[in-house]
């Protein structure tokens, strides 16, 4: 058997670096947050604060674009990991934002938010 290597996460889609400002909402309340990257299946999320913890489900809110839900994965220094819900009808919403995604990052107003 062919050893797996250890820095490998196992992401299935292409992660899009942004720069978008969004909202945040679940049970722990509701802030604002910076975007920081973006996939087909999760978002890493920067805020002053992160007030949700692991497993708990977050909206996530950002101007132009569909509410997008999930539950978070891991905390880290500054922010949290967002797992999008992988249901039918919000796999093909996500696959439809994250192509305006594309179209959008050669925009520099785009990456710099």
């Amino acid at each position: 058997m062919i050893g797996v290597d250890p820095g490998y996460h196992g992401r299935r889609h292409e992660r899009l670096p942004v720069r978008i400002p969004a909202r945040t909402v679940g049970v722990s309340g509701e802030q604002s947050a910076v975007v920081q990257d973006i996939s087909e299946s999760g978002a890493a999320i920067v805020t002053e604060d992160a007030i949700f913890s692991n497993d708990q489900f977050v909206e996530l809110h950002m101007e132009g674009h569909e509410r997008m839900t999930g539950r978070v994965v891991r905390k880290f220094a500054g922010g949290y990991a967002l797992k999008f819900d992988e249901d039918a009808e919000n796999q093909a919403k996500m696959a439809e934002e994250i192509e305006k995604f594309r179209k959008l990052a050669g925009s520099k107003a785009f990456l710099e938010g």
